[in-house]
């Protein structure tokens, strides 16, 4: 077993390094999330069309999530890695990643269990257990910075795995969990019906700082009866996820990957409906980090050669 994860761990760093992906006809890998969520579904439905193109091959990168994908692309272990927005923006080292595409909106869901008393987010200094994601997610992040900027210092979390979570949930094993997820979301729907949970809105006065603070953020409203236990409307924050890669990932790599991604659209929106429409009003909406020179490049050959505005789908 361990002479196989040696040579696994081997393949990922020559196979998905920005210094193999030189030219087209290579392999690349994007650093993703668990296999059961939609950054793994994303990278996975990405890879399928690149491998189906004969032209650059693709293997999706299981991960933690933002946080461990910024660090491996930076460390030149893997080519491209997919993050929330106000992530990137936050890293310390923001200056060496460019982004590629915009993928879609994640919101943040603020969720109490059954017996919690947490009625409104100022409840949430009195709440005994709370879950913020694993170490290396976004998630985590964002819940941490959303706190902090509220004024409440906490360093004692429960670190309880997404895949654990419904039925810690259910079991009122922890009082409230933060969740950043596309919306609408089953995984949501489940925890609200099965658990008997409830959804908690953000203060308008904190949602305000958090988007005028320059992260990438905006607000947003999760319409009521949305989900179950929620009869009034929702007050929250988004973050979009993103496609990135260093600075020094190869431009050709780059615009070979948006060619052939934007000639397959049809396929994708099939994979992945929630995506944004590859427009350059979508997907190419200016983001907190500047884009890669592969996408300007991209871009510039786009308007030369009169591509429709609107994909067809």
């Amino acid at each position: 077993m361990k002479i196989l994860l040696k040579v696994i761990s081997l393949f990922l760093l020559v196979f998905g390094s920005n210094s193999y992906a030189k030219n087209t006809n290579a392999i690349i890998a994007i650093a993703s999330g668990g296999v059961h969520g939609q950054y793994y579904e994303t990278a996975h439905a990405f890879c399928n069309i690149l491998n189906q193109s004969g032209k650059i091959n693709c293997i999706a990168r299981m991960t933690e999530g933002s946080v461990e994908n910024i660090e491996i692309v930076l460390e030149d272990k893997t080519s491209m890695g997919i993050s929330q927005e106000d992530v990137l923006s936050m890293h310390k080292d923001k200056d060496d990643m460019r982004a590629i595409i915009k993928l879609y909106p994640e919101i943040l869901f603020i969720i109490a269990s059954s017996n919690s008393n947490m009625l409104e987010f100022n409840d949430l200094i009195n709440q005994e257990n709370i879950t913020i994601g694993s170490k290396l997610s976004g998630e985590r992040q964002t819940a941490r910075h959303v706190m902090e900027e509220h004024g409440l210092n906490r360093e004692i979390f429960q670190n309880i795995p997404r895949k654990d979570l419904l039925s810690i949930l259910c079991k009122n094993a922890t009082d409230v969990a933060f969740l950043v997820n596309a919306n609408p979301s089953n995984f949501i729907l489940d925890i609200t019906k099965k658990c008997n949970s409830r959804i908690i809105s953000i203060k308008e006065d904190l949602i305000k700082k958090l988007v005028e603070g320059g992260n990438g953020y905006k607000s947003f409203i999760i319409q009521k009866n949305s989900y179950p236990n929620q009869s009034v409307d929702i007050s929250t924050i988004s973050t979009d996820a993103i496609l990135f890669a260093s600075k020094e990932m190869s431009e050709e790599i780059v615009y070979e990957f948006l060619k052939i991604i934007f000639s397959n659209q049809k396929s994708l929106h099939s994979y992945l409906p929630f995506l944004f429409d590859f427009t350059k009003q979508g997907v190419f909406q200016k983001t907190t980090i500047p884009h890669h020179t592969g996408v300007e490049k991209f871009l510039k050959d786009m308007e030369q050669t009169q591509v429709p505005n609107k994909a067809t789908v």
